[in-house]
């Protein structure tokens, strides 16, 4: 459990979300428009109760929506990571890239104590399944779709490959 998730536990204890989004709604209008309202006086005297809610519910409310989009995050860090990393690839895994995009984006049987390939996976521009290395086989390492698509727009990261090969 993540640092977010264990204090939204601690504060909230498993508040339901329409629920502290209703809270936080009636905070703003309390704290923004009591004079909208005619309410000015009455929310003057529980004006920091006011004040507390609304920090506690705002709080609340903008930790579950940024929670929401955390795995998009974190997926699109990943993937401009395994980008940068595709800019400036070794001349072994150009080798590799290039065999992929030869191949239509072919499985290819590999030892994974290879250091290009390990790299590649650990970039995420490779993956391997689960299932492998048994009876002394190969794992099958596949590229990643948007690697592939990536490559082919972008010949010019692996175009060295063969030059760096010949030397």
């Amino acid at each position: 459990m993540n640092l977010v998730e264990s204090t939204l536990n601690w504060l909230a204890k498993d508040l339901p979300w329409k629920s502290m989004v209703a809270i936080f709604t009636l905070s703003i209008v309390l704290l923004f428009s009591a004079a909208h309202f005619g309410i000015e006086k009455q929310v003057q005297q529980y004006r920091i109760g006011v004040v507390i809610t609304f920090i506690f519910s705002g709080t609340w409310v903008a930790a579950h929506i940024c929670q929401l989009f955390r795995p998009y995050g974190s997926q699109m860090w990943r993937r401009y990571r395994s980008r940068k990393h595709l800019k400036h690839l070794t001349s072994e895994e150009m080798r590799y890239c290039k065999w992929f995009l030869d191949n239509a984006g072919k499985s290819l049987p590999h030892n994974p104590g290879n250091g290009a390939i390990a790299s590649l996976v650990q970039n995420g521009i490779l993956w391997k399944p689960e299932s492998g290395w048994q009876n002394n086989e190969l794992f099958e390492f596949n590229i990643q779709p948007w690697a592939l698509k990536y490559l082919r727009k972008h010949t010019n990261y692996i175009a060295n490959a063969d030059k760096d090969l010949a030397q």
